[in-house]
């Protein structure tokens, strides 16, 4: 009896497992049918199709049959095959700190150069691509997900910017921690910049991390730059994205060719390719130069990556970027299902995965930001603010090496650390070591003594500047004589005038620099009012020409406390001193107190310059480069 109640047992246990298995070899196969149609819909056609080093398969495909035509409002699209503009080349005083080879060449390139014309390169999605992902739908996006406006205090998560004392509200997303360089207006067409290529760390295969450009209006945005995304492509190398979203990357848009969307035109280049080589730790440093641009025509954003224009996303495909973006930012974003309030923090890296504060050679930069507008200028933004979600993660430092350089944004951190992890920066409260509001403008910096290049600078004169109308007045260079302006009797000291521009655009420098005075005063109509009355003769230089003379006059007094110290020899008692100011930027004063020989006390400003944070390292790393300066 009990033998027949165990065979009886075991009879129904095996039934049920082979209904189970049954079951479940029904639904594998619906899965893998569903896969397969997912990549008939992916992978068209291919005309060519060519086997890269690395192991990606580029299909070369007729142009007029790639996937972007899939897309119900480009049916009956007119492929536009080159944009219909050209902007000036712009012209910059400024000098560039850095300047890098460019990395844009794809491994594929190697084997058979481009393909064919009137085909388009587009890497081949397959079967291991798809199964990596977590949905077919939302294949090539992030997919539903909570996104937060930017709150109207500064108080609450740190999360709104300020430009120009004006609020900007800017989206942020759930499971993204962005750190950015933003500018904010109305009408831009385009925007640009050389960005730094890494191959950073990626902790989970669920992260990904770029270094990359946003166009947006809304939470509808075109973006593009270098990713490393191992769910997407299999691997952790950089690799060349272009993505747009209508909604904050939930259910439209999507990165590359993933869905329909972006047409092609370029033969020589694959989104999604490896971009190759990336930059070395203190070592060479490789930048693609990335740029977007609206075409006035059409409403087309175009994309170029050096020299090659790679495509465009069709206007009809889009809202409000149709007409313009109101909003560009520059930086990295890390995705990752363990950032913000998330412990532990993810440990994937942004950029290089140093700190900003490392700068060339260690950290992430984008060199050469640029934006257009409808003055079709392509020019440095006039106001621009520096932000980073989580500061003590990954954060953002628009670096200004002096009033002779241009502005170089750097951008990253490695995700967790024993700040990140315990710090409550995690909880959105604000931190004073961080450089999440930075504010910045060309025209914004302190003019008070900061870093020069590193290499020996020779003293400059600043010659008289004399004009066709002021060659026909009479000798400047006469003397005059006239009484001494002052009090009492000191008033009727007689003495001898002499008219030099020279020494007039030198006490011009001066009063900027001990007044701090912003250099739109030398443009206000009664200041200048005031100098033709006190002297005809001299021609009110712009604002830009007195801030190259601060520079030169920065450099003769910088060179003459040099040549002090070298030929005297006497000791020097360094001070320094840090604060964060009402705009939450962080600065740093090197004062140096000595005795010169006669026994008289001086005491000068060795450096002034914005630090990414409070922490003694940082302060360390500026003391040394004074005194080795």
């Amino acid at each position: 009896m009990v033998k027949r109640f165990i065979f009886i047992f075991l009879a129904l246990n095996l039934l049920i497992l082979c209904g189970g298995l049954d079951h479940a070899k029904a639904k594998a196969r619906k899965s893998l049918s569903k896969v397969n149609r997912k990549l008939k819909l992916l992978n068209k056609p291919a005309v060519k199709s060519i086997k890269s080093e690395d192991g990606d398969i580029i299909d070369c495909i007729d142009i007029y049959k790639q996937p972007a035509f899939d897309h119900p409002a480009l049916r009956n699209h007119t492929i536009q095959m080159k944009p219909n503009f050209s902007f000036p080349h712009e012209s910059s005083s400024r000098k560039n700190e850095s300047s890098s080879p460019a990395a844009l060449s794809q491994t594929w390139q190697k084997t058979s150069g481009s393909c064919p014309e009137g085909t388009v390169p587009i890497r081949r999605i397959r079967r291991k691509d798809l199964l990596r992902a977590a949905s077919l739908e939302h294949l090539g996006r992030d997919g539903p997900q909570t996104s937060s406006a930017a709150n109207t205090t500064f108080d609450q998560s740190r999360r709104i910017v300020y430009l120009n004392d004006s609020k900007v509200q800017v989206y942020l997303f759930a499971s993204h921690s962005n750190a950015f360089l933003i500018t904010s207006g109305y009408n831009y067409i385009g925007a640009r910049g050389d960005v730094n290529v890494w191959s950073p760390r990626v902790e989970s295969r669920d992260d990904y991390t770029t270094g990359q450009i946003w166009l947006k209006h809304g939470l509808e945005s075109v973006e593009a730059g270098w990713m490393v995304n191992p769910k997407l492509f299999g691997d952790t190398r950089p690799r060349l994205f272009g993505r747009w979203t209508l909604d904050g990357y939930q259910r439209t848009g999507c990165i590359n060719h993933f869905c329909p969307g972006f047409i092609q035109t370029s033969k020589r280049f694959a989104l999604g390719a490896v971009v190759e080589p990336w930059s070395q730790r203190r070592g060479p440093q490789y930048q693609i130069s990335v740029r977007m641009d609206r075409d006035p025509d059409t409403g087309n954003w175009w994309l170029q990556v050096g020299d090659e224009v790679i495509g465009y996303w069709p206007g009809s495909i889009l809202n409000y970027l149709r007409q313009s973006a109101i909003i560009v930012q520059w930086g990295g974003d890390v995705y990752s299902q363990k950032v913000k309030r998330s412990r532990p923090h993810t440990a994937t890296a942004m950029g290089s995965g140093e700190w900003p504060s490392g700068l060339w050679g260690l950290a992430s930069y984008i060199n050469k930001v640029r934006i257009v507008d409808y003055s079709l200028q392509v020019k440095y933004p006039e106001w621009v603010h520096s932000y980073a979600e989580e500061p003590d993660c990954y954060a953002a430092y628009n670096y200004q090496k002096s009033l002779a350089f241009e502005p170089v944004f750097y951008f990253g951190g490695p995700g967790r650390n024993h700040y990140c992890y315990k710090m409550d920066s995690l909880l959105g409260t604000p931190s004073l070591g961080s450089d999440s509001c930075h504010l910045s403008s060309p025209l914004n910096t302190p003019v008070t003594p900061i870093k020069i290049e590193e290499t020996q600078v020779t003293p400059i004169k600043i010659e008289d500047v004399e004009t066709s109308a002021a060659r026909s007045m009479p000798d400047r260079s006469q003397s005059k004589f006239t009484f001494e302006a002052g009090q009492g009797s000191n008033g009727n000291n007689l003495m001898i005038a002499k008219y030099s521009e020279k020494v007039i655009r030198e006490a011009l420098c001066e009063m900027i620099i001990v007044d701090e005075m912003p250099f739109m005063t030398l443009e206000g109509k009664g200041f200048q009012k005031l100098l033709r009355v006190l002297e005809p003769r001299f021609k009110v230089p712009s604002r830009y020409t007195v801030m190259k003379d601060c520079v030169k006059l920065y450099i003769r007094d910088k060179n003459i406390l040099k040549n002090t110290f070298f030929t005297t020899g006497q000791r020097v008692c360094l001070t320094t001193d840090t604060w964060t100011s009402i705009q939450n930027m962080n600065y740093m004063c090197i004062t140096g107190d000595f005795i010169d020989t006669n026994w008289k006390y001086h005491k000068r400003i060795l450096a002034f310059r914005q630090v990414a944070d409070h922490k003694g390292q940082t302060i360390a790393r500026e003391l040394e480069e004074c005194l080795v300066e």
